[in-house]
């Protein structure tokens, strides 16, 4: 057994092969706890032929890793600062990684930070992953076929990867649960957040995908095809649950366009919900690959497919699921075990969110009440389109509450121009222009700093 406790520094150690500062051979324990204050360091090590530029697990070994920082780490193959090797057997909960921070390691194969092997069970909480890089895939965590890899609490921030997977990337037969995290800001040419491999006919062979809850905004993909989350052929799948956010990424950097979770043609199964649903708050952009038809069927509507609620009495939630295609595409509809994404022409969906100004941050503020008007003056409320599962109805916008993460569901207005007047708590009212291009906003009074829409409310579509 090897304890590694509170105030150990590793620094600037290089090896070979394998574990630039600690190799930990077959059925070994270690225990690596930094105490609340994260005293504990591995910076600087590095393996110039091996894996785990400061840390390498081999077979049979038992990890507890706690309040530890792993800070420029480099391995010449897979795993910037550890790599775990592969299991004979999946054993439960035989690694454990709780609040520790992994900030720019770098790896020349897979997994900037961390290199997760075959049979790999293990669990993340509240650990932080910031600015690590892969020269393939996998910028902060790649996870070989057959592990099993839970994320609690954890934040991935501006990793890179130089394929797929900015931030995590899930092999084929692999099992990725994220719960309440948050993911922005990481880079890939696929999957800016998250990548799941697909190969084979058999429906067990994909990546399985879970996100219950938590932030993915603000990734950037460089590929054609990319997008926040991608997964590669038909047998992988993403099961959401809670109220997920994942909006606000883009696909080719040149082109700057909303691409959050992409679906490719041959996509079936791809996208599926928990057995309670999803939460009201939450909001999934869906891009579409396929060019030709105004609507296109997607994903089994297994538990159902976009649903909200308990039992018997859950359905349909369109407003979930926003479709990135807009002009193009427009919402969900359920017809046996098939997902249609159907073309309205002449409208967009709008979706806002509220923000108030708290310590030099914006911060989302709820309860906030809204009328939509297509007068300036007279309160002339709009009319805008609401999809259930019984069809399609045309509701008066009125009283509309922004909720607990600021979202503000406006729903489905055909294009124009409108006045959305926020009555509660503050007076204030913004031009909404509504067209091909998207929404556009600004105040009554542009030239007033003071009233700068950007101050009050931040555009989600």
């Amino acid at each position: 057994a090897l304890s590694i406790l509170e105030n150990a520094r590793l620094q600037n150690f290089s090896t070979a092969n394998n574990g630039g500062a600690v190799l930990m051979n077959d059925g070994t324990t270690i225990t690596i706890d930094g105490g609340r204050s994260r005293t504990a360091e591995f910076t600087g090590n590095v393996t110039a032929n091996g894996a785990g530029g400061a840390l390498a697990l081999e077979q049979g070994c038992t990890v507890n890793i706690q309040n530890v920082r792993f800070t420029g780490n480099q391995a010449a193959k897979d795993g910037g600062a550890i790599s775990f090797a592969d299991q004979p057997e999946q054993e439960q909960d035989s690694f454990t990684v709780t609040n520790a921070v992994f900030t720019s390691n770098t790896a020349s194969g897979d997994g900037g930070a961390v290199f997760i092997g075959d049979k790999v069970n293990m669990t993340f909480s509240s650990s932080i992953f910031n600015s690590n890089t892969a020269a393939k895939d996998g910028g902060a965590v790649y996870i070989d076929e057959n592990g099993a890899v839970m994320f609690r609490n954890s934040t991935f921030t501006s990793n890179k990867a130089a394929d797929e997977g900015g931030a995590l990337y899930a092999s084929k037969t692999s099992e990725l649960t994220l719960t309440r995290g948050s993911l922005r800001y990481n880079n890939a040419a696929s999957g800016s957040a998250i990548y799941g491999d697909s190969s084979g006919d058999n429906e067990e062979a994909g990546a399985q995908i879970y996100i219950d809850g938590g932030t993915i905004t603000g990734n950037k993909a460089s590929g054609d095809d990319g997008g926040a989350i991608n997964v590669g052929g038909p047998n992988a799948q993403i099961f959401f649950m809670g109220s997920p956010y994942v909006y606000g990424n883009v696909g080719h950097l040149e082109t700057e366009k909303q691409k959050n979770v992409v679906l490719s043609e041959d996509s079936n199964g791809i996208i599926r919900t928990g057995e309670d649903g999803l939460g009201t708050e939450a909001i999934i952009g869906v891009y579409v690959i396929d060019g030709e038809n105004l609507f296109t069927k997607h994903g089994q509507a297994t538990n159902p497919f976009g649903t909200f609620g308990e039992g018997e009495r859950a359905r349909i939630n369109p407003q979930v699921f926003i479709n990135d295609r807009n002009t193009e595409l427009y919402g969900v509809e359920k017809e046996d075990e098939l997902i249609y994404w159907s073309g309205v022409a002449g409208s967009r969906r709008v979706i806002l969110r509220k923000v108030e100004e708290a310590n030099g941050s914006f911060k989302p503020k709820n309860n906030a009440v809204f009328d939509v008007d297509t007068d300036a003056n007279q309160p002339t409320h709009a009319k805008g389109i609401e999809k259930t599962e019984s069809g399609e109805k045309t509701v008066e916008l009125t009283g509309l509450t922004s909720g607990t993460n600021g979202i503000l569901w406006i729903g489905e207005l055909p294009y124009g121009i409108y006045y959305l007047k926020e009555t509660n708590p503050q007076q204030q009212t913004f031009i909404l222009t509504v067209d091909e291009n998207g929404v556009g906003y600004q105040t009554t009074d542009p030239t007033d700093p003071s009233k700068t829409a950007y101050s009050n409310l931040l555009r989600a579509q």
